[in-house]
């Protein structure tokens, strides 16, 4: 069965020029996607890996032939598949349709375990260039068959940045962590204007805080645990190589005992975190010895990976003082309102402190 989405024109700022990014385009959007005829719940018993599923009543599924059934369990809404469109046409600023495509397809897959496959389409109908042509554009086909040994662990980062082009810098930053291709940018927030915390004596910062997701291989994961491998030096398409010995990591008592599942949990935030540190690298940040807090060019914090429990000398989740700072709080409410600290909604959490510390926001992302 193939559901598709035909001719959705969204007005969107992709491209690698600079003036697409400023003045923006339109974009059109060809989707395709074959589902099953079964149910979820029949689909479950044929797979071992879990994605995040919206089944209720499921004790009411029959377990029958379900050809002709007509009801809602049995398809994929198609007005879901256009909200994600949207939302990620919106909410990013790619400079490859070959990235747009992609992002669109890996989420709507994992909206459903009836998509069999997705195709993704995505045209420029107006491209900056001379000749006489309706359009140009990408098409991305990709089978459920993958993406099986995926998983997907959210994080969250803030960046900040008070030397030279301040949002250009983050810009950057931005850019060069969606490089990484197993790393998913789902929501940036606006840009604030923060008054420096810690070492007053230097200019504002600008900073951002992110959402996304870091993309692990179970099967090369375990190998690689199994035979002492670092995970970049197989499961990653970057230059970037970062062994970490996690013997040498003081882990809370509370995660002491974990199984594969959760060192793998730990490998990848540090690999995220090295990532991290390589990005603040190639920008030309310099550790300052003299000055801690001082001024820099960019600075990468990894507040939230997954939740994960970490304590040891060169990693600490969650971030022991995204807690008191107004510039991750504050632009964390808005892209997630209903983050959760000690149990409190963040906007409930942030009038309870009532920080000081002054917070703008200057610009949209």
């Amino acid at each position: 069965m193939e559901i598709f989405i035909k001719d959705l024109k969204l007005f969107g700022y992709h491209g690698v020029n600079e003036f697409e990014k400023q003045n923006g385009q339109y974009f059109l959007y060809n989707i395709k996607i074959n589902i099953s005829r079964q149910s979820e719940i029949e689909i479950l018993e044929k797979v071992s890996y879990n994605l995040n599923l919206n089944i209720n009543n499921t004790d009411k599924i029959d377990k029958i032939d379900i050809i002709g059934k007509d009801n809602i369990i049995y398809t994929v809404n198609y007005s879901d598949i256009i909200n994600i469109t949207k939302d990620v046409n919106n909410s990013n600023k790619f400079d490859l349709l070959e990235t747009l495509a992609e992002v669109i397809a890996l989420k709507i897959i994992n909206l459903s375990l009836l998509i069999k496959d997705v195709e993704v389409c995505v045209e420029k109908i107006n491209p900056p260039i001379k000749e006489n042509l309706n359009s140009v554009g990408v098409k991305y086909f990709l089978k459920r068959k993958e993406i099986q040994e995926l998983e997907f662990f959210d994080f969250i980062i803030s960046i900040g940045s008070n030397v030279g082009d301040k949002e250009n810098n983050l810009r950057n930053a931005v850019k060069i962590l969606a490089l990484n291709k197993n790393i998913i940018i789902d929501k940036v927030s606006s840009i604030y204007e923060t008054e420096p915390m810690y070492y007053t004596n230097q200019e504002s910062f600008y900073n951002i805080v992110l959402k996304g997701k870091f993309i692990s291989n179970q099967k090369i994961n375990k190998i690689n645990l199994t035979n002492g491998l670092s995970i970049s030096s197989v499961n990653r398409q970057s230059d970037l190589s970062n062994v970490i010995n996690l013997k040498n990591a003081n882990i809370q008592e509370s995660q002491s005992k974990f199984k594969i599942s959760d060192n793998i949990l730990f490998f990848l935030a540090f690999e995220l975190f090295g990532y991290l540190k390589y990005i603040e690298f190639i920008m030309g940040r310099s550790s300052n010895l003299n000055i801690r807090y001082g001024p820099r060019i960019i600075d990468l914090d990894l507040i939230d990976f997954s939740g994960l429990l970490l304590d040891s000398n060169e990693l600490k989740l969650p971030h022991p003082k995204f807690k008191e700072r107004n510039f991750v709080l504050i632009p964390l409410a808005e892209i997630d309102k209903d983050f959760l600290i000690e149990n409190i909604k963040i906007e409930k959490y942030l009038k309870r402190l009532n920080l000081k510390e002054k917070v703008i926001k200057i610009a949209d992302w």
